[in-house]
């Protein structure tokens, strides 16, 4: 099985070119669409789960200065669901600029448009 992105979709497929899992509430979002479309895309080592800035659904009809759930989003990448979420905004108003995972010790490490890093830990 292998992952595809499209747009603000994530997509599981399978080699016979079926759809084999759909991501809950994931609409990924890009703070700098124009410039990059990886820095806020994080894949664990073992390829299981999935860390990803997303909106909720509800806000990509809104204009995008007015979208306010930017949220960070861990998926399992074999069923789609949604294993954790943190809601950015309710921390920082600050655009993310990159995230990661360590595997080894359970953080997540995020950075900002201030160059600023925030870590979560496990």
């Amino acid at each position: 099985s292998f992952l595809a992105f499209r747009q603000q979709e994530v997509m599981l497929w399978n080699l016979n070119g079926e759809r084999i899992s759909h991501f809950q509430d994931h609409s990924l979002w890009f703070p700098a669409a124009a410039e990059d479309h990886t820095s806020v895309i994080f894949i664990t080592e073992n390829q299981d789960v999935i860390i990803s800035l997303c909106e909720s659904r509800r806000a990509s009809d809104r204009p995008r200065d007015q979208r306010s759930k930017i949220a960070i989003h861990v998926s399992h990448i074999a069923s789609g669901e949604c294993l954790a979420r943190v809601d950015w905004h309710a921390h920082n108003r600050s655009t993310v600029t990159a995230l990661s995972y360590n595997d080894t010790r359970g953080d997540l490490v995020v950075g900002d448009e201030h160059g600023r890093i925030h870590v979560w830990s496990n």
